[in-house]
């Protein structure tokens, strides 16, 4: 296919979901000068929806599935593994957004977290925000990773998508 060079305004939004197709159905406006765009045509789209400035986005891999619901272990100031129980709904890319339990520049562990206990210490891997480190991309929460044999961790301040 080819890029199409106009915004548009979305006009409707069905908030059905189709199963089968995998598809919402969504109506916009565009402007369409030469004409390129026909009646009834199917088209993909790429959508910018409301940006989130206080967002929390940490790793998929960090996120945990236990007895208290969704967890992340975290990297204490005496760089010990805590576990935190945390709220994580949508995602963006491979980045969950978390709504409670971490705040920005939080230390994540996302591999190694089967190794894991409480208190365990965790050597930090150094990343910067938005970039990767070792099976790790930092964005919200700081990135951390944990290879074996010691749980690792990489600092970094934070960002918000």
């Amino acid at each position: 296919g080819s890029q199409f060079p106009h915004h548009g305004r979305i006009t409707f939004a069905d908030a059905a979901f189709n199963a089968e197709t995998g598809t919402y159905m969504i109506r916009a406006e565009v402007s369409n000068p030469e004409g390129t765009l026909r009646p009834g045509q199917f088209v993909r789209v790429k959508l910018h929806g409301a940006e989130r400035t206080k967002a929390i986005a940490v790793p998929q891999e960090a996120i945990i599935q236990g007895p208290r619901g969704q967890q992340v272990w975290v990297v204490g100031p005496d760089n010990k593994a805590q576990q935190r129980v945390v709220q994580a709904g949508q995602w963006t890319g491979d980045n969950w957004i978390v709504s409670s339990g971490l705040k920005a520049g939080e230390r994540v562990v996302v591999s190694g977290t089967l190794r894991l206990a409480p208190g365990a210490p965790v050597r930090p891997v150094g990343a910067a925000a938005g970039q990767k480190a070792p099976a790790a991309a930092a964005s919200g929460a700081a990135a951390a990773s944990a290879p074996q044999p010691q749980p690792q961790a990489a600092a970094g301040t934070g960002s918000k998508p």
